[in-house]
Formats: C-alpha cells, sequence, structure tokens
C-alpha cells in the first residue's frame, strides 16, 4: 500500500483537477443538441438512430464525415437522464482518458515516474468554454478519440511484447473507429509507426507486412471520406483549406501557445479580484489540493526516481509526445474557418490531445535532467514540482471562474426558457403562428428552436430570430408572438405583436429566487 500513495495522490489531484466539469453546464453545441433530443417524447434507445440520421445527413451536406462521432454524441444524450448524469459521464472519460495515458506512459518504460505525470498534466488542464472547450462539452468527442487512439496503440505494443494475434485484431478494429470518429484518428498511424520503428526485434519485411492492414484500413477510409466530400452541396468553412504560409503559421503558433501552462489565465487578468474572488469560493478544494500535494512530495522522494530508463525509451517516449502535441494542431492551423477565429489564449478542441503530447515532452526533459543533475534530484524535483502545482492552482481557479460566469450567462438562463416551454408557455399561441425569438441563448438560428417546438407541442410554429423579423405582416393571416428571457430576473415572457409593432402581454412565468440561486438542483433536474 505505500508504494502506491504517491500514484493515489497524483490520481486524487487528477480528480481535483477535472471536478468543475461536474458543476458546469452546458455550452456550446451542446446547449441545443442536448436540449433538442431531450424534448422528443420518444425517448427510447430505438429512437437514437432518428437522431443520429440527421446528423449523419448534415455532415455529409457539408463534408464532415465522421460518423463515429454522431452515434456517440446521441447515445451519450440517451444515456444522461440529467444535466448532471451528462457531466458525470464527461467526467468519467476524462478519467479514463487519463487513466490510458498512465498506461501508455508504463508500455513506455516510465511506471514510476505516473505521479509525476499527472501533476505535470493537472497543471495544463485549461478550459475553453468561452470557446469549444473539450473537457465540458461537445459530448466527450476528445476524450473519447484519444482513448481510442491510446487503446490502439496499447493493444500494438502489447503485439510487440507478446506476439499474441488478438491484440493486433483490436488494435486494427480500434484504428478503424479512430478514422471513422474523427479526422484527428489518423495520429494513431504516427504513433504506430514509431513503436514499429523502434522494435529491433523484427526485420524490415516483417514490419511492412505488420503495415498492410492498417493501409488497407486507412485506404477504405480514404475512398469513404473523398466520396463524401466530393458530394457535399454545403460550403462549412471548417473543412476548407487555406494553405497561406502566414495565415498557417500563426494559426498553428496560436494553437500550440493553447497548450502551455496558464497560456488562458490571461484572458482573465482585466477583471479585478477575479482569482481572490475565485479563491474565497473554492478555497477548501485548493486546500485539499495543496494537502495532497504535500503527500506526494512526502512519499515520492524524487531522489528514489528511476532515472535508468534506456536511451532508446526515452527517445520513443519523446516522440510520441512530439505527435501528441503538434500533429492534432495541424488540420486547425490549415482551416479557414480557425485561422480566423483563434486569437492568443483561446484553443481549438484538439488542446486535449496536445495536453498529454506535452506533459510527457515535460515529462523525459524532467527525466533527464533529474538524472544528469544526480546531486540535485530532490531540489530541483522540488523546485519543477511547486512550478507545477502553481500552474494548476491557477489554472483551476481560472476553470471555475469560466464555470461560472459561463452558467450565469448562458446555461442557466437558456435552461430556465426551455422549462418555460416544457411548462407550455406557447399553448395559447395558435397552429402556423410566428414565433419571435426576443432572446437567444442557443445558437442564433432558427433551425434548434424548430425541432425544439415540434418536439414539445402538437402544432407547427414559424420561427423568426429578433435580428431577422421585418414586422408584423397583416395580410398573411398569422398570429405574432415575441418569446422573452430576462436572465437578470429568470423571468420568461409571451407577447401578442400587434400590426403597429405594440406588445400586448400574453403569459409570464417566474422562476423564484431561491431556485434560481440552487444551481445544484437545477442540473440535479431531469429535462426530459
Amino acid at each position: 500500500m505505500k508504494s502506491n500513495r504517491p500514484l493515489i495522490f497524483g490520481w486524487i489531484l487528477v480528480i481535483l483537477a477535472l471536478s468543475p466539469i461536474l458543476w458546469s453546464g452546458l455550452y456550446s453545441d451542446d446547449l441545443t443538441n442536448f436540449l433538442v433530443q431531450k424534448s422528443d417524447r420518444d425517448q427510447s434507445l430505438g429512437h437514437v438512430w432518428h437522431y443520429i440520421q440527421i446528423n449523419l445527413t448534415h455532415g455529409q451536406l457539408t463534408g464532415r464525415f465522421t460518423p463515429g462521432t454522431y452515434f456517440f454524441m446521441c447515445f451519450y444524450y440517451w444515456l444522461s437522464a440529467s444535466v448532471l448524469g451528462y457531466k458525470i459521464l464527461l467526467f468519467s472519460l476524462s478519467l479514463f482518458a487519463v487513466f490510458c495515458f498512465t498506461r501508455l506512459l508504463i508500455s513506455l518504460g516510465f511506471r514510476s515516474w505516473v505521479p509525476v505525470a499527472l501533476l505535470l498534466y493537472c497543471g495544463m488542464v485549461q478550459f475553453y468554454i468561452n470557446f469549444h472547450d473539450p473537457f465540458t462539452s461537445l459530448h466527450g468527442m476528445y476524450p473519447t478519440i484519444f482513448i481510442l487512439i491510446i487503446g490502439s496503440v496499447l493493444c500494438f505494443n502489447d503485439f510487440l511484447t507478446s506476439r499474441r494475434l488478438a491484440p493486433l485484431i483490436a488494435s486494427i478494429f480500434l484504428t478503424m473507429l479512430c478514422l471513422f470518429y474523427s479526422e484527428s484518428g489518423v495520429i494513431v498511424y504516427m504513433l504506430i509507426f514509431v513503436l514499429l520503428l523502434m522494435d529491433n526485434t523484427r526485420n524490415l519485411l516483417s514490419k511492412a507486412l505488420l503495415c498492410l492492414p492498417y493501409i488497407v484500413v486507412l485506404l477504405f477510409y480514404l475512398v469513404v471520406y473523398m466520396y463524401v466530400r466530393s458530394h457535399s452541396v454545403m460550403q462549412y468553412s471548417g473543412v476548407s483549406v487555406n494553405f497561406k504560409t502566414a495565415d498557417f503559421l500563426n494559426t498553428l503558433h496560436i494553437q500550440l501557445y493553447a497548450t502551455r501552462p496558464l497560456a488562458g489565465f490571461f484572458d482573465m487578468l482585466h477583471r479585478k479580484k477575479i482569482i481572490w474572488d475565485q479563491l474565497s469560493i473554492f478555497w477548501p478544494l485548493v486546500a485539499v489540493i495543496i494537502v495532497m500535494f504535500c503527500f506526494l512530495m512526502r512519499y515520492l522522494v524524487w531522489g528514489n526516481l528511476q532515472t535508468t530508463i534506456q536511451p532508446r525509451k526515452r527517445i520513443t517516449a519523446l516522440a510520441i509526445g512530439f505527435i501528441l502535441f503538434i500533429v492534432p494542431a495541424l488540420p486547425i492551423a490549415l482551416s479557414s474557418k480557425y485561422q480566423q477565429e483563434l486569437h492568443f489564449g483561446i484553443g481549438y478542441l484538439p488542446v486535449y490531445i496536445q495536453n498529454f503530447g506535452l506533459a510527457i515532452i515535460f515529462l523525459v526533459i524532467i527525466e533527464f535532467l533529474l538524472s544528469w543533475l544526480s546531486a540535485y534530484k530532490a531540489i530541483a524535483g522540488s523546485l519543477l514540482s511547486v512550478l507545477f502545482l502553481s500552474f494548476f492552482i491557477l489554472s483551476f481557479l481560472r476553470n471555475t471562474y469560466w464555470v461560472s460566469e459561463l452558467n450565469r450567462d448562458t446555461f442557466i438562463p437558456a435552461t430556465y426558457m426551455y422549462k418555460s416551454l416544457k411548462n407550455d408557455i406557447l399553448n395559447e399561441c395558435p397552429a402556423n403562428s410566428v414565433i419571435v425569438i426576443g432572446s437567444d441563448y442557443m445558437w442564433r438560428d432558427h433551425y434548434p428552436y424548430d425541432q425544439l417546438f415540434d418536439n414539445l407541442f402538437d402544432k407547427h410554429f414559424k420561427v423568426v430570430m429578433s435580428d431577422q423579423f421585418h414586422g408584423v405582416n397583416a395580410t398573411d393571416g398569422r398570429d405574432y408572438y415575441l418569446l422573452m428571457h430576462d436572465k437578470n430576473t429568470q423571468q420568461t415572457t409571451l407577447y401578442k405583436l400587434g400590426p403597429n409593432e405594440d406588445k400586448q402581454l400574453i403569459k409570464k412565468v417566474d422562476y423564484p429566487a431561491e431556485e434560481v440561486s440552487n444551481y445544484f438542483k437545477l442540473i440535479y433536474t431531469s429535462l426530459r
């Protein structure tokens, strides 16, 4: 038990680092997709296929060929009865992704260094929920793809050492899942190539034969992918490529910069006393983090760490670290969409994978330095640990800040507006009425509301966003209504609009202050 204490304390730190996921709300695409699927009266597993088909059709139209993503997304939503249930699922996926990361390190010969790697990882966990965040939203897309990638690599490595056929078959199958889940799945090929290259037990012919099934899978994927892209009818900027060198290098720099510790910390320095305010709320968790760190340092004993890692294993680990750190950023750097949207301090979804890559790079460098500075292992190791503990605490406070901000500004008002719809605020509106959305917390588009209203009501409405509303057309025979939600009072109101833009109050739904403040009650509540 004593030998496992460093690992236990390291895992407690990881749990604390990821814990803000549990009280985060619905953000980004999740806010729309989750509510739309949960508003459907048919919640059977069989009906999940209906939503998978909708997303597959949309993906084919835009040329975004990631069918595995749609399957997992709809299935994860179906599994979750409430927002909290969904967040527990995302939290569990991230923990399992870290577990796969530790298994990878062990397979590379860094078993005794796993607690150190966990601390390094904690220092780099940064949420980007003010943009798109892979930790708290996007249906666990990147935790899932990382698990699939590392699972395939671990199975292949098991085959190399055991020569059993079952791990090889499992690796090929997981590789196929990676490709059809996300374009990031191609990373698995580079990682497998590194392992094969560093394997000195096989000749060149044997290595080439091992590559054949993986090449067949890749060719099959490329044929299907090119077919879908060639038949897309909508121009989605996320899949359009800009090869201009300056734009590429600038976006690549931004994406790589976003991975480094505290890269996103400076986006909140302009707000006074934020750190102190967050510390006053979350000081018990920060205190636990510091205590766990002290126990980790007490039992880790830097001087007893194994610093005799074979040079060949160091090189393998470093190569894998650089692949995980750099390669996921390349498609983002080439994308026209993200060349325009990203700026310093904000990273896109692949930072999830890049965090693990950078942690491996730091780990190899630290292991090498401590073996070189053998006389100063304890001092150097302690200083590095305190440095990453500081990164960890500041990033943790930043993450809790953004969770609180986005809950108040987006998730809570969107949820109460949704609850108003569930409570039949539009009951008095006749079929084919025009509903003008006066306050939007979802997607700035009528499409999600079309789906929500079709799921919730037995009559059809025409939905118009307020910025696209050009006034009441008195000759079309329709009734016009304005639906608004005030996030300051948590009050939803429905007005009937007249020809002269006059408003007549039809219905008002108030949510009591104590219910608004009880956030945990809100996320426990089923949205079905």
